[in-house]
């Protein structure tokens, strides 16, 4: 594309700066080089900052592709990542979430769900969904976290999502927890950081469970679980106090809170 900026204003400029395509900001600069406008000296220097952080993000998505990048080598095609949401609350089930995108997929800003701000994760998760392969939830309640405790609720449940896939993996790579779903997996500490469909798999559960607690907060305004998702932050942990558990609540976890053995 040409560019000619000859006696164009200075709010002109900076728009066609800001919405040039990359590949040309060094032509624009070059021929602005001369500008002296303040107003188009910080635009240039906007544009290029933004270049550049795109820059950093493409190679870390890069980074977080190359364990599902040795795997595809050696012959698997469909890669689920696996990751669950939920295991600290005090309230309301574990959820799982096992998703395998395509190789080609390249979403921009994927990573571990808390890393994500609430608009950022709703935008990336619909992404996801519409570049899947296959997905798959599975979701343990509170009374079965209280019987078998939140480490084998949690590989219930991330065996659940693999097994609710449409579409069966044929490998997966998982958050730390290794899953026994019939097929090799290669658990990975800190995954949701290290690896693409896992970090992926990682929202999706995270906007999941965060709609289910929406959800109960109608239910138990007291206990602000719009806002603390069912976590024991001090609101929450001082409505239990005063109000009692709830029949979602996880009585398991209640035991160590101060003025509850009068209460269970």
């Amino acid at each position: 594309m040409e560019y000619d900026f000859n006696g164009l204003p200075s709010a002109k400029v900076i728009e066609i700066v800001k919405n040039a395509p990359e590949d040309d900001f060094e032509m624009i600069a070059k021929l602005l080089s001369c500008d002296s406008r303040k107003s188009v000296a910080a635009a240039l220097s906007s544009k290029a900052k933004r270049i550049e952080a795109l820059g950093a993000e493409r190679e870390r998505l890069g980074q977080l592709k190359m364990t599902e990048a040795s795997i595809y080598s050696r012959g698997y095609k469909i890669i689920a990542g696996v990751d669950e949401v939920g295991r600290g609350p005090l309230f309301g089930p574990v959820v799982a979430a096992a998703v395998a995108m395509r190789p080609e997929s390249w979403i921009l800003y994927v990573n571990d769900s808390k890393k994500l701000s609430h608009a950022k994760r709703q935008a990336i998760s619909q992404e996801i969904l519409s570049e899947a392969i296959s997905f798959g939830i599975g979701i343990v309640e509170h009374d079965i976290i209280d019987e078998i405790n939140i480490l084998n609720a949690t590989k219930i449940a991330m065996v659940q999502a693999v097994k609710a896939m449409e579409i069966r993996a044929e490998y997966l790579i998982s958050d730390s927890v290794w899953v026994d779903a019939g097929m090799p997996c290669l658990a990975v500490d800190q995954g949701d950081e290290k690896c693409y469909s896992v970090a992926a798999a990682s929202i999706i559960a995270k906007v999941e469970r965060d709609a289910m607690m929406l959800d109960y907060a109608e239910l138990y305004p007291e206990y602000d679980l719009g806002q603390n998702k069912g976590y024991g932050t001090k609101a929450h942990i001082d409505a239990i106090l005063r109000f009692g558990p709830t029949p979602h609540h996880r009585m398991s976890f209640l035991g160590n809170l101060k003025g509850m053995g009068q209460m269970i």
